[in-house]
């Protein structure tokens, strides 16, 4: 868990260093279609929110009129024996490493994200003010999971709240079963590859065999 806690650090930098001047949410808000190619998922945000990070297994959007931050991770491997419930109490247990006072103010399992995810919304102080943060854990299936995380100032939490659920209804994998299994598997590449050599190997001899014939 210790690589969530390294981006918490970050999505906090980025988010008290613009918190003024902004506006409440609007509703009507139009929407844009993000696909991540790498990580082999696609979700709906404001269209007026900006892609601030970006590697192959997560992406950080900002929004431009409010200090709302959202931060949507692939992970492949490791907890795998926890519910979704238990990775989302360790994951809330690293907020409060900046969240000082962090509470648990809602916890339940929601169908937005496609399949049964698990939510927790949490509430707490960063550097005095009033925060709150909702996350969701997706289990596509054993050690294959998907969080999001929005945060922002109390004020602006419920005004944004409906935008969350809509973001995390529009979440849909694009990866193929394959595709994520292979993620999964630390000695596919290399069976992979033994199975294109074998192949090789089966072409090889079949073109002896006329060879051969013609000899005798």
């Amino acid at each position: 868990m210790a690589c969530k806690r390294i981006f918490y650090f970050l999505i906090l930098a980025i988010l008290v260093t613009n918190i003024s001047g902004c506006n409440f949410m609007q509703e009507n808000i139009e929407m844009k279609s993000f696909e991540h190619k790498e990580a082999g998922f696609s979700l709906d945000v404001p269209k007026t929110w900006k892609m601030v990070e970006k590697d192959d297994n997560k992406v950080v959007f900002k929004a431009t009129e409010e200090p709302v931050t959202f931060y949507v991770r692939e992970e492949i491997g490791g907890i795998a024996l926890y519910a979704p419930e238990e990775v989302a109490q360790m994951v809330a247990d690293e907020f409060k490493g900046f969240m000082k006072n962090m509470k648990i103010t809602r916890d339940s399992y929601s169908y937005s994200m496609g399949q049964k995810a698990y939510r927790i919304v949490m509430h707490g102080k960063i550097e005095g003010a009033d925060y709150q943060a909702k996350l969701f854990v997706r289990e596509q299936d054993l050690g294959i999971r998907h969080y999001l995380i929005f945060i922002s100032p109390k004020e602006y939490f419920y005004a944004a709240d409906s935008i969350t659920e809509d973001i995390a209804r529009s979440f849909k994998l694009t990866s193929e079963d394959i595709d994520l299994y292979k993620k999964l598997s630390p000695h596919y590449k290399k069976d992979e590859q033994s199975e294109k050599i074998d192949k090789e190997k089966g072409k090889i001899e079949e073109d002896k065999k006329p060879q051969e014939t013609e000899k005798n």
